[in-house]
């Protein structure tokens, strides 16, 4: 192939992009010449209608009638560049220029005209759009017009004079400004896709012929930021171990491959196709493996590839790498993603595991999202054992029960806590002051959150995980320029501490919650020139607001007392409520497509107070762990069956607390243990805050 070199000083984004096609994913004359052989022993039979599939045959084959259907295909695709945001760019958008490349000889000079002077039209129209544009880097409309603009700057290039812009928008402006230097740093460490298991796969799955095509020509992709590999552990750790019935009532009666669930996902409750085994999430794992084929990273990828067996699409299989796969066993047992503060904890490797979630924190700059922060998520050998109820617009029975109904995102859909029956409040994704973090936050936004969850504690250890998230700043909306219509005014502090007990497989959940007397300032008009604060949201004083503890289950549980108990399957979690001494609980039926059983337990009275659950799960018919509890002035004591003592210190700040072992004793650290993802894998620093005492081994690398 002839090549033609583009090094002037003032482009942005620096490519050597052959002359002759193919260029996009078949970037040499050798790497077609690989494709080729894998095809013939690999051939497809793309059906009539599946035009990209016809072109890859003709390409693989030489075949130019193949093309020629293809083509004609690619010349009827029109993009809608009318709306706010354009799905069909999404959509048919790869299709269309993988075509134009792979086929390009099929195009007259008359069409190439004219696709051209579509292209650019509408990629114009793409790259300008607010929504889906910058700021909004987790965003699958992001990930779409950025694909797009790649492809189509690379394979026009020579015969179009406005190819480098859009090579340039969309490598310089939206990857490596936006990408690299603005959000993977933030909310992308971890590699956590910000906008969940089903919209988030597209950030992924879209990026895989572009980048590592761009990086083949010279621009620095997948290795610019440490999101694509820490993303790989990500899959894997959210990953359920096993397959798992779908959710009830939806027609489906087999077993499935499911990924903790967040953020919008209204294909979680379809049979097929199974988001877990999609194409984006095979795609990128695969690509894991094409870009370090020598490294450990590739054997993990290969062993989930093994186990999950998503689609993979045929251009991706032709150039990947046979690896041997790597065991599960030599990870670490937890994860943290810092970005998203997303931690995925497990008692072991094996399908029969208890594997639990704990959102901490907020995705970020995304449109699909929820309001789950503070909440988890916990599965065992195949059973959901507590869920979110996962939605996408789906309406469920709001708090306290009765008529009304609420969209499954809010807060009461999630295992979170509330106060008057809301939690979390909106992340805006597109505010100026708020594309990354507020810092300070700007007074004169439209609406919004004051701030982000900040994960104050995480301590990883062979025998436990603790971790601290202060959500106070997410619950409000003060620093608003129309507080009194965007506020929920009763909440002061909210911090959750979770301490998962590898050896007893039990999860303990104290809530140190703070009320607030805002809403009496709000209400008599002191503060707001308008208030929503009628019969429906009173005024109350601190000690009146009514705070709640949600948790969800599949089927619906027995409650005896203090304990609530629940079976799935031949699984169990045993619920045992510490504080307050005497609960009273609801059980709510949240009805709608995919509501579950619904528990809320109620607390009023105090400005102060606390929510102190112990979660127990293990096989059924499950004996009830033996709970002592005392509590002093400035303390909680348990002592979990006869050789498991926890401390946890009083406060609405998270300080303080330990856990004793058969009489040794481990502080919890005061900071945030650190996790630096490398070739290998996940490697956890020693917890530099934590006090060891008489020589006990303290957390580290497993």
């Amino acid at each position: 192939m002839f090549v033609c070199l583009i090094s002037t000083s003032s482009l942005a984004a620096d490519l050597t992009i052959p002359n002759d096609h193919p260029r996009l994913w078949f970037t040499s004359e050798a790497v077609l010449a690989q494709a080729r052989t894998w095809y013939q022993n690999n051939p497809t039979n793309p059906a009539n209608d599946d035009y990209l599939g016809l072109a890859l045959r003709g390409l693989m084959t030489e075949n130019a009638s193949d093309c020629d259907s293809a083509k004609d295909h690619a010349m009827s695709i029109e993009i809608d560049i009318s709306q706010i945001s354009s799905d069909s760019a999404r959509w048919y958008g790869e299709t269309a220029l993988l075509i134009y490349d792979w086929c390009h000889d099929s195009f007259s000079t008359a069409e190439r005209n004219a696709f051209t002077q579509n292209w650019n039209l509408w990629q114009t129209e793409l790259n300008n759009k607010p929504w889906g544009g910058p700021g909004m880097e987790a965003n699958n409309y992001f990930w779409g017009y950025l694909r797009n603009g790649v492809e189509w700057g690379i394979t026009s290039y020579g015969e179009n004079p406005m190819a480098q812009g859009f090579i340039d928008h969309a490598l310089d402006q939206r990857f490596q400004h936006g990408m690299v230097e603005q959000w993977a740093p933030y909310f992308g460490r971890g590699g956590v896709p910000g906008e969940g298991t089903q919209y988030g796969r597209y950030m992924l799955g879209y990026g895989v012929v572009p980048l590592l095509t761009a990086q083949q020509y010279g621009f620095n992709t997948y290795d610019a930021t440490p999101f694509y590999r820490e993303n790989l552990f990500y899959q894997i750790y959210a990953t359920l171990p096993k397959q798992t019935p779908a959710p009830m009532g939806i027609g489906c009666d087999d077993s499935y491959w499911y990924l903790f669930p967040f953020n919008d996902d209204e294909q979680f409750f379809v049979c097929y196709p199974e988001t877990a085994k999609s194409a984006d999430y095979g795609n990128v794992m695969s690509s894991h493996i094409m870009m370090q084929p020598q490294s450990q990273m590739a054997g993990y990828a290969k062993t989930w590839l093994d186990q999950v067996q998503p689609k993979i699409s045929p251009w991706v299989q032709s150039l990947t790498p046979t690896v041997e796969s790597r065991s599960f066993d030599d990870l670490p047992l937890d994860y943290h993603a810092s970005g998203a503060g997303f931690s995925y904890l497990r008692n072991r490797w094996q399908p029969d595991a208890t594997v639990i979630n704990l959102q901490l924190g907020v995705s970020g700059n995304v449109g699909h999202n929820h309001l789950d922060a503070g909440s988890f998520q916990i599965w065992q050998d195949g059973q959901w054992l507590s869920r979110e109820t996962t939605s996408y617009t789906e309406h469920i029975t709001d708090w306290g029960g009765g008529s009304s109904t609420v969209d499954a995102l809010n807060a009461v859909g999630h295992n979170t806590v509330l106060f008057e029956g809301r939690g979390q409040m909106f992340w805006s994704p597109i505010r100026e002051d708020q594309f990354v973090l507020p810092d300070p936050p700007n007074p004169e936004h439209d609406e919004g959150a004051d701030g982000l969850p900040q994960v104050t504690r995480v301590h990883h250890h062979p025998d436990f995980f603790f971790a601290s998230t202060d959500l106070s700043a997410i619950y409000r909306s003060r620093m608003n320029r129309d507080p009194c219509r965007y506020d929920w005014p009763y909440a002061e502090s909210v911090v959750r501490d979770f301490i998962y007990v590898r050896g007893l497989n039990a999860l303990v959940i104290l809530d140190r919650l703070e009320a607030s007397g805002d809403s009496i300032s709000y209400a008599d008009g002191s503060a707001c020139n308008w208030t929503p604060f009628d019969e429906d949201n009173p005024v109350l004083n601190a000690a009146e607001v009514t705070k709640g503890f949600i948790m969800h289950f599949l089927n619906q549980p027995q409650i005896n007392g203090n304990q609530v108990s629940a079976i799935m399957g031949n699984e169990q979690i045993n619920l045992t409520t510490l504080v307050p001494s005497n609960p009273s609980y609801r059980l709510i039926t949240e009805g709608g497509a995919v509501g579950q059983y619904r528990l809320e337990l109620d607390s009023s009275g105090q400005a102060q107070s606390y929510f102190l659950h112990v979660l127990q799960m293990g096989d059924q018919p499950l004996e009830p762990l033996n709970i002592q509890f005392t509590e002093e002035a400035a303390e909680f004591h348990l002592s979990l069956g006869n050789d498991h003592n926890l401390v946890l210190n009083k406060g609405m700040q998270s300080t303080g607390g330990n856990l004793s072992i058969n009489g040794i004793t481990q502080s919890f650290t005061q900071c945030a243990q650190g996790i630096v993802v490398g070739d290998s894998g996940p490697v956890w620093a020693s917890p530099e805050c934590v006090i060891f005492v008489d020589g006990f081994e303290g957390g580290g690398d497993e």
